[in-house]
This record gives structure tokens, sequence and C-alpha cells, in this order.
């Protein structure tokens, strides 16, 4: 278990809504040493804009033919669809190390600063345009090990509580994401998108149309199928365009290269030793309410990383 400490929270606001991050005069460079670097120490812009370096940079790295023919989906998937599923792969642990960090404090307070820490972070990320790293934070912070802790989140403030409701309805996938492809359209600028909605819309379009029309023996191709998969495609690949103009911070790189994480089940166990007075989980729950992976699109069926990370 953690020692005790404060915990610094990114700043004594959130960011406004609608600012741009991206133009903005940037504080006096923090000075972060490699291998002496905490979560606890990290400034919570910093976090974010060196996630969404990592992550800008790999979902630059995706190709069409990765995309093709659900290739993410098959069990070759690593030789055919390598960058998605090392995107979905962090995905999943960059959710399960934000847990981790917060279960893993022993004193009540210092929990709640970390879940005002990471809605900060979250903010940030929404500013920066990487919504794929929004999900990601959101994921960690709707985990049962996390959302259980009924008294840490009594101690976070109303205005950060009114902030991660307002992250969640963003990315709300009721009405097929309409609030986060409305933030899509009228973003301006670099953007990592959430790689979920990219997935789950060609996994639409594939098992939704056939590839031929009439008789297959006539190979009368389906044209309209052809044209929605380029569209999905050309947006992506516009995407990939746009560079963001901060620079790497060595020593931040390596800690979030490989984020340190528990498995689920000692996730469960460091979270009751928070505050075991709480409701117990059924099973169902526990399978239902977990984290946001991205395998809700049937991205990466039996993709599990060695960590323990559930796909």
């Amino acid at each position: 278990m953690r020692l005790k400490g404060s915990f610094s929270t990114g700043g004594p606001s959130l960011p406004q809504s609608g600012s741009d991050l991206i133009g903005m005069p940037q504080p006096v460079e923090k000075v972060y040493i490699a291998g002496k670097v905490g979560f606890v120490d990290i400034d919570a812009a910093d976090v974010a804009r060196q996630l969404t370096i990592l992550e800008s940079n790999q979902f630059r790295r995706i190709t069409d033919t990765e995309f093709h023919h659900l290739n993410w989906k098959k069990e070759e998937r690593l030789e055919v669809a390598p960058h998605i599923v090392r995107l979905v792969e962090r995905f999943n642990q960059t959710s399960y190390w934000v847990s981790t960090e917060i279960v893993t404090i022993a004193d009540q307070k210092d929990r709640a600063n970390a879940i005002k820490k990471f809605i900060t972070i979250a903010e940030h990320l929404r500013e920066l345009g990487n919504y794929n790293g929004v999900m990601e934070i959101i994921g960690g912070l709707n985990s049962f090990v996390v959302s259980r802790l009924q008294n840490t989140w009594a101690l976070v403030p109303q205005r950060f509580v009114t902030a991660f409701s307002d992250l969640n309805q963003l990315m709300e996938s009721r009405s097929n994401y309409r609030d986060y492809r409305i933030s899509m359209k009228e973003r301006r600028g670099p953007v990592v998108p959430y790689l979920g909605v990219i997935l789950r819309d060609l996994l639409f379009i594939e098992e939704g149309n056939k590839n031929y029309n009439g008789d297959p023996k006539d190979l009368v191709i389906n044209f309209e199928k052809v044209h929605l998969i380029g569209e999905v495609l050309s947006q992506v690949r516009r995407q990939q365009e746009a560079m963001y103009p901060f620079d790497a911070i060595p020593a931040l790189q390596n800690y979030f290269k490989s984020p340190v994480f528990m498995p689920e089940e000692y996730l469960y166990k460091a979270s009751l030793a928070c505050e075991a007075n709480q409701p117990n989980p059924t099973t169902s729950s526990l399978s239902g309410s977990g984290h946001n992976s991205l395998s809700s699109f049937g991205s990466l069926n039996d993709a599990q990383s060695s960590s323990g990370s559930v796909l």
C-alpha cells in the first residue's frame, strides 16, 4: 500500500470548456527525472499532453489495410492489424492504470484528490482533442472498483462531479455517440478519435451489407458498401495528418509507455481494503460494470494482455 501524501490536482480549477489548450501559453516546464517519477508528481496538463503524444503516434501508424475485412478480429490480427491491436491494448492498460492509482491509496482524502486529478486530466484530454484518452480515463473511473467507493466520492467537490458527468455525457454510446460525433465535427486541429467508434462503424458496415448485389455468382460488387467503408477510412486518413505541437518529455514517455496496473481480482481486493463496508458486487455486476474496454465492439475477442488487462 502506498504511503500517504499530498496530491496535486494539477491546478486550482478545471480548464474552461471550449478553451484552446494548444494555443495557450504553456507554463514553465516542470523538470522530471527518469526513474524518479510517480503519478503524484506529474502535473495534470503534462499527463494529458504526454498521453496524447503516445496515442497520437500510435493512431497515426495505423494503415488502411488494418481496417479491411475486420482484420483486427482475425486470429492473425497481430500480423494484419498490429497497430490497432497495440492501441487497443494501450486503451485497456491505461484504464486499469487509472483504477490502480486510485485503489492503492490508503488515505481516503488522498484518494478523492486522485479522482479530482484524473477528472482534470480528462478535461485536458478533451480540450486537446484526444477523445480516445478521455474514454480511457472515464473507463477507469467508471470501473466497479472505483465507482463503489462511495465514501471517497463523497469527498470529491461538486464541480468535479459535474465535470465528470459532462465527460460521460460526451462519450455516451446511446444515440450512436451523438454528442461525441458532434464534438468531432466541430473539432479543429489535431485529434485522436475514439478508436472504438471507428471499429464499431466498420463492423456494422461489414456485417450489415453484402459484398455483392444479386447472385454472388455474377460478382456484381456492392459499391454502396465500398463507398461507406471508403468514407470512414478517408476520415481516418484526414485525422492522421495533423500532429500535436508540443514536445515529448523523455522521463514521462518512459513512465506512460508501460503503465503499472493491477489485474481485476487484485483491484477488487484493493478496493475492498479501501472501503469494506460498501455492498459486494454480484457476478453480473462485475462482468457488466467494469472498464470501458474496446472489446465491447468485438475488436479483439480473445486478445488479452499478459499482465491481466481484460480486452
